[in-house]
């Protein structure tokens, strides 16, 4: 298990960034790895990896697998290993030589069977479960309903309360204050719920759209972890400096 009292996770290996979906596409290592290492040396703890702008979906798994590789040559951290397919999570996850964080399962693959592609003893290994599902869950209620939904079925499988990460989806501020106020009230009822659990804050999501994205992802780093969240999907360099 990651042993951390809040969890920094590197989001800059993603390919809604032109220049990793490119290097995706055209196998370039060095360049992930050059990402890799930086923010390794900005103080993340884990990294995240995705995929699924720069490939088709059938050649989604193969194409992470690939990146988890890449990447592993170079860090010994846990992959944060970030994708909507399960066939793509599993593939990668078997290539992890770290336990990986699968990011992330829905309500509805769980129910369509997406723990059983899955080894649920392998220690370490943490899931990152969203709190909806294909229709979004806008109120904070909602959320905490099918967060609820997912846990119990997890846990009915054998996974502890310390291997979830709840992700209580962060929309883009310009969405509106009301709807981001919700993800921050989603968060204080996770926190108060499953003590032990952790709670992501996809702060790159929050500041999609502005113009200052390093102020609103500060603004929103603060902001979540005095609503409970200690995993923090970000900029390593941004997260570091509101803690010195």
């Amino acid at each position: 298990m990651i042993s951390l009292p809040e969890l920094i996770v590197g989001q800059r290996i993603n390919s809604s960034s032109k220049s990793v979906a490119d290097a995706l596409r055209s196998r370039d290592a060095a360049f992930l790895q050059t990402l890799a290492r930086s923010q390794a040396a900005s103080g993340a703890r884990a990294l995240d990896i995705n995929v699924s702008a720069a490939c088709a979906r059938a050649e989604e798994p193969e194409l992470l697998s690939w990146a988890a590789n890449a990447v592993q040559e170079v860090s010994d951290l846990p992959l944060c290993l970030d994708s909507g397919d399960v066939c793509s999570l599993a593939d990668a996850g078997r290539q992890c030589r770290v336990a990986p964080i699968v990011n992330s399962l829905s309500p509805d693959q769980i129910d369509d069977g997406a723990l059983d592609r899955f080894d649920l003893r392998r220690p370490g290994q943490r899931f990152v479960v969203l709190c909806t599902r294909r229709d979004l869950a806008m109120d904070a209620a909602s959320r905490l309903s099918w967060a609820e939904y997912a846990a119990n079925r997890l846990f009915e499988r054998g996974v502890s309360e310390e291997a979830l990460i709840f992700d209580p989806l962060m929309f883009p501020l310009p969405s509106g204050a009301a709807i981001a106020e919700a993800t921050f009230e989603t968060m204080r009822g996770l926190r108060e719920r499953w003590p032990n659990a952790g709670i992501l804050c996809a702060a790159g999501n929050y500041s999609h759209g502005m113009r200052r994205r390093s102020a609103a992802e500060r603004e929103c780093i603060r902001l979540a972890r005095s609503a409970g969240a200690d995993v923090f999907l970000c900029d390593p360099a941004v997260f570091v400096s509101i803690s010195h």
